[in-house]
């Protein structure tokens, strides 16, 4: 067998074989189906050739040649093709999907006339096949070198452009990959015509089949390393998943469940494989169930995103839980996915009513009280009075059960922060350690030093969010003293009123006289002043380019009030409910971390105080922080695992 056709099968093979295996990648992607079809229009290529090479008939290689020429017309718009699905903007590539077509058709169109790129004469008689170089005093060849390095080009910019604007460390590293693809490719191309065009790649019978094996091997092998490294990316999450007591759900666009923790095993009695790619309708009762059409249906039955349901166990009881839901959105307004996180309370329930019993028992015992003393006002008085406490204890029993609730769902979400910050925190040094050191030993010209600084910019950004995470989790005393809160708020006004004057923002104040003495953390009520104040400035900013905030303080004899108040854009209802769970934020992405506001909650809940909101949308907000008055805290660690 002559050495062209053995490097022409094992091209051929190789092509078919990755083609194959993307084909049945257990993944569904743009990506994957966009490679499919790159390694198509390769196997028409390399196997036409093949069977173009062994024919002796001038029809029959005439037939073969265009079935080439047609699959090597095609790669370009393949290749257009991988780039846009690997920025994954999906209505982008929806888009540029059409162009793709039109590209190709284009490509059926003038393939006949491409053929003239090459003579035929003398071919049948031809040792190893060609015997005449490439006619390229004719314009197609030309338009498609063009179209190529075009296609290749905008494709690469485009990916580069979506990827630094929005991209994951791993995708930003994943460029390199691509960045060597992409000229490989147009490498091969330039190449292949230099041959052709200086007649060499006619005596040097397998070099062209050579130069496609390296080609698509780069393609492939750059793909293929960047899907193993996903797995071991998610090692670290899925370690931390496990964890979790609460089971955890999450669910694509699609509603089918994608992810559940050990703990879902646990507490439902459900395998992973019963549940991964199933709906999520299956774990609810069946009238909730049939009403599931999409996830803004899931959203509208979980909602407000916190509260109570029942889920069905695999042996068909149904188990009541308290539940958070959380949402992420595309630009687009589309939900990507849901992460439902569900805690078994059926012994915070098994408690309540063992409570409801005593209270009717005792309710009871004063009815027949009741009827036997009814002679006696003074008794009937105190009856009444008795009555009155049981309905208080009764009351004050319910709220520190739904507190208790919310304590337990802060504290899971707690666990689960601190656990992905210390993880994360150390790998995110290094990173950052190494992007400054070789930014500052290069000059700024140097085409590598803007991913750099974006690399740099980006992690002191991670960084940011993980302080957030760790100071959310993380075990710390509070030193108690008697404060005068007056004091308390001048001293964070002059942090804050250096932010308002770069903002553009007056800062108002009215501090009441003769305020007693509370005991309190003075750090932390300056972290919930300057916290409230940010907010209350980034809220003005949102709707004109100046306005004004003001602060109060006020004694009502049981509480010291903060008032703190802005003119800015306002919050909705929907809004308000959901400001204190950890990590839900209305700012765009890199401006909050969703922490600051459960932060605040959980301080003023610790001094035994409350904070109280009141918002409405293009009128602004106001926040109460009410601190009880002669009461000393206990001291405390603010330990997410209590």
């Amino acid at each position: 067998m002559a050495m062209y056709n053995i490097f022409g099968i094992i091209v051929f093979v190789l092509a078919v074989y990755l083609t194959a295996y993307a084909l049945f990648m257990r993944v569904s992607s743009r990506v994957k189906y966009s490679l499919v079809f790159f390694g198509f229009c390769y196997v028409l290529w390399t196997g036409a050739y093949l069977f173009l090479n062994n024919s002796a008939e001038p029809n029959a290689v005439l037939f073969w040649y265009r079935i080439a020429s047609l699959g090597f017309l095609a790669v370009p718009g393949a290749v257009g093709l991988i780039f846009i699905a690997l920025a994954e903007n999906e209505n982008e590539f929806d888009y540029f999907k059409y162009l793709g077509v039109l590209a190709l058709l284009l490509s059926v169109l003038y393939f006949k006339s491409f053929t003239g790129m090459f003579a035929l004469k003398g071919f049948t008689s031809a040792k190893y096949g060609y015997v005449e170089q490439i006619n390229l005093s004719s314009v197609w060849p030309w338009i498609h070198l063009v179209y190529f390095v075009i296609s290749v080009t905008f494709g690469f910019l485009y990916y580069y452009k979506n990827v630094s604007a929005r991209g994951n460390y791993l995708q930003k590293k994943h460029l390199s990959m691509i960045f060597f693809i992409a000229f490989s490719i147009m490498f091969f191309i330039i190449l292949g015509t230099i041959l052709f065009s200086k007649g060499l790649i006619h005596r040097l019978p397998f070099s062209e089949q050579a130069i496609g094996l390296i080609w698509i091997i780069a393609v492939w092998f750059s793909y293929i390393r960047f899907q193993k490294k996903l797995p071991s990316a998610s090692i670290l999450s899925n370690q931390i998943i496990d964890i979790i007591d609460d089971m955890l759900f999450v669910v694509n666009k699609y509603n089918n469940i994608v992810l559940v923790n050990p703990a879902v095993n646990k507490l439902l009695g459900y395998e992973k494989k019963e549940l991964i790619e199933h709906d999520i309708a299956l774990i609810f009762e069946q009238d909730i169930g049939a009403r599931i059409k999409s996830n803004h249906d899931l959203l509208e039955i979980l909602s407000p995103g916190s509260g109570k349901t029942k889920i069905k166990a695999k042996n068909g009881q149904f188990v009541t839980v308290s539940f958070s839901v959380t949402a992420r959105s595309e630009k687009t307004g589309e939900i990507s996915w849901i992460i439902i996180i569900f805690n078994d309370i059926r012994e915070f329930l098994k408690i309540e009513k063992e409570e409801e019993v005593k209270i009717a028992e005792l309710q009871e015992t004063y009815h027949d009280l009741e009827l036997t003393q009814l002679a006696s006002l003074n008794i009937m008085e105190d009856l009444d009075m008795k009555s009155k406490e049981l309905t208080t204890a009764y009351n004050d029993l319910k709220e520190a059960q739904e507190r208790l609730l919310q304590t337990e769902k802060m504290a899971a979400i707690g666990k689960l922060a601190g656990g992905v910050a210390h993880e994360i925190n150390n790998p995110m040094t290094v990173i950052l350690g190494y992007a400054q050191s070789v930014a500052k030993r290069i000059a700024e010209t140097d085409i590598f030093y803007k991913p750099l600084k974006a690399i740099e910019r980006e992690a002191l950004r991670s960084k940011r969010l993980i302080d957030d995470l760790l100071t959310y989790s993380r075990t710390q005393k509070a030193v108690q003293e008697e404060i005068d809160v007056n004091q308390t708020v001048e001293s964070a006004l002059t942090l804050v009123n250096a932010l308002s004057k770069v903002r553009n923002i007056e800062v108002k104040k009215e501090l009441a006289a003769d305020l007693p003495l509370i005991w309190a953390n003075k750090n932390q009520i300056q972290q919930i002043i300057i916290n409230l104040s940010n907010n209350a400035m980034d809220a003005v900013l949102e709707m004109k380019e100046s306005g004004s905030i003001s602060i109060k303080t006020f004694w009502d004899k049981e509480y010291v009030n903060i008032i703190i108040t802005d003119d800015g854009s306002g919050m909705d209802k929907e809004t308000l409910k959901k400001i204190f769970i950890p990590f839900y934020t209305t700012k765009e992405v890199g401006k909050g971390t969703g922490l600051g506001l459960s932060l605040c909650y959980e301080i003023i809940q610790k001094h035994n105080g409350k904070i109280l909101v009141e918002s409405e949308v293009g009128k602004g907000s106001k926040f109460t922080v009410k601190l009880p008055v002669g009461e000393q805290f206990p001291v405390f660690k603010t330990d997410s695992n209590k």
